[in-house]
């Protein structure tokens, strides 16, 4: 890792603990862009700070709350490409869950709880169910072939790297309710889920499709291409033009409505039409993450994050870019 006076970062992942407590993944500015060694993951608890590193990168945090199964909460990171899970219990008892992702490959793109279990999912068919034996493979009805599958099929290397490009499902998102599963990702792919295997589902859209978020088995929000939302079931979906011209990166459902983050902002849904949000912040920035819980929002950006309580929006810095903050 390169020396560097400030070990500044921006976020990547966020989640609410509960009120006014919150779990993050960073990404240091020292690292190369090509390097992905190294993770920073911290806590926000009423004004208090804390961290401790992961030699992986971490894409996706989440809290597992408790369950009939599950005795504590546990705060959980994803890493991006060793599926390796970090579970931590209060009082600082740290485990580690692997996924068996050997038997899809690939990078992995979001950790979740639904319904009480916990679930992951990536690229080439790498979907994953947390049980009370261990993570299980969960993938049945996606193109779940790899590079070393066409391999073994007898394609030469450059063939196995094309195929594997072009085919693999990719997935970005994760979400469900009541026993109701959907995924989604790349050029458009949508899925639902309700017993032994993923059938796909009707997109209008070929975009790279990414965050879901699931008010009820019926209304289904999707995160589209530029300026666009898919809404739906799985019947099928369709777009919602919303008439803002941004991409937009997640959304969550606060207070009876839709919020979503961009590269300008945070938007809600009125509607079909997204109206930007005034968070008293001066200019465009990107809003990388969103959370709702215990009556709040969590709206994170790269350097600092956001805190709605439905009424006040408050801004949180990260002490450790104090200095980049100021330029």
């Amino acid at each position: 890792m390169a020396n560097q006076e400030l070990a500044s970062c921006v976020f990547l992942s966020a989640c609410i603990i509960e009120k006014d407590y919150f779990y993050f993944s960073t990404r240091l500015d020292a690292l190369p862009s090509d390097e992905y060694f190294h993770a920073r993951l911290s806590t926000y608890d009423q004004g208090a700070w804390n961290k401790h590193d992961r030699e992986q990168q971490v894409v996706s945090v989440c809290v597992m709350r408790q369950t009939e199964a599950e005795s504590t909460r546990a705060y959980c990171a994803l890493e991006l490409a060793s599926g390796m899970i970090e579970v931590c219990r209060p009082g600082g008892k740290i485990t580690v869950e692997q996924l068996p992702i050997e038997s899809t490959g690939g990078q992995m793109t979001q950790l979740t709880q639904i319904d009480g279990i916990l679930y992951a999912c990536g690229s080439a068919g790498a979907v994953f169910k947390r049980t009370p034996g261990g993570w299980i493979t969960f993938n049945e009805g996606l193109n779940n072939k790899n590079y070393d599958s066409y391999i073994k099929e007898g394609y030469s290397s450059s063939d196995a790297i094309s195929m594997t490009l072009s085919e693999m499902s990719y997935m970005n998102s994760i979400a469900g309710i009541n026993g109701q599963l959907f995924i989604a990702g790349k050029d458009g792919l949508i899925f639902h889920r309700d017993g032994d295997r993923w059938r796909p589902v009707e997109s209008p859209s070929n975009a790279w499709l990414e965050r879901i978020k699931c008010i009820d088995e019926n209304t289904v929000y999707i995160l589209a291409g530029s300026g666009t939302i898919l809404k739906g079931n799985a019947k099928g979906f369709k777009a919602i033009q919303t008439g803002v011209n941004d991409d937009f990166r997640c959304l969550e459902w606060f207070n009876g409505q839709l919020y979503v983050g961009g590269y300008k902002g945070i938007y809600v849904l009125e509607g079909e039409k997204l109206h930007r949000i005034d968070t008293k912040q001066k200019g465009d920035y990107e809003c990388v993450a969103m959370d709702a819980y215990d009556g709040q929002l969590l709206a994170v950006s790269e350097r600092w994050f956001l805190v709605f309580d439905g009424k006040d929006w408050k801004r949180i810095d990260h002490p450790d870019n104090e200095e980049i903050l100021k330029q």
